[in-house]
């Protein structure tokens, strides 16, 4: 079996001799991976969730063009909530189940489930439409602080900004303004 690497950056899987080959949503420095840019001519940015369904049908299609010359591949993903778009779910290996991801990716459930576990930072819910720095420093009783405003469901980097009076006006604008989003200090 030859296990191939589905994920996003190259540099997660650069010093690794465990895949065969990657499958990377950013462009690569190697030219035998496959990435988003080479089959589609463009990058597609992996930090915004109405992205995610294409990223899923481009994992299908290199897993497709993939076991045209591998019989024996079989595909990692780096995130596994990705399979519940996917076609091609029956190649992959080493997956979780999906309601026990939702969980873990769910920032509310995980944070109830963890509350007694692990020590966790200060936060607030606040709907995008409410978000602004003067008001989170009002939140949090603070002056001259960065906030980390995340989206309920992500995956690391996905739906996370850190927001200070510098950057403001950048950042309102990507916030989707009905929904609810963990903002911590």
């Amino acid at each position: 079996m030859n296990i191939y690497y589905l994920g996003l950056k190259e540099k997660t899987v650069q010093y690794s001799n465990f895949f065969q080959n990657a499958v990377l949503v950013a462009d690569s420095t190697t030219s035998k991976n496959y990435t988003y840019k080479k089959l589609y001519g463009k990058n597609v940015d992996y930090n915004q969730l109405e992205n995610f369904k294409k990223i899923s049908k481009f994992y299908d299609k290199c897993i497709k063009r993939i076991l045209k010359e591998d019989k024996n591949a079989k595909f990692m993903l780096y995130n596994q909530a990705s399979k519940c778009y996917m076609q091609m779910k029956k190649c992959l290996v080493c997956t979780n189940n999906i309601k026990i991801i939702d969980q873990l990716n769910n920032k509310p459930i995980s944070r109830k489930l963890l509350e007694n576990e692990a020590n966790l930072l200060n936060y607030k819910y606040v709907k995008g439409k409410a978000i602004t720095y003067n008001k989170l420093e009002n939140l949090f009783n603070k002056k001259n602080r960065r906030y980390v405003v995340q989206q309920p469901v992500g995956f690391g980097g996905l739906g996370t900004y850190i927001l200070d009076k510098q950057n403001e006006y950048s950042i309102l604008p990507l916030l989707h303004k009905n929904l609810v989003y963990s903002v911590s200090e």
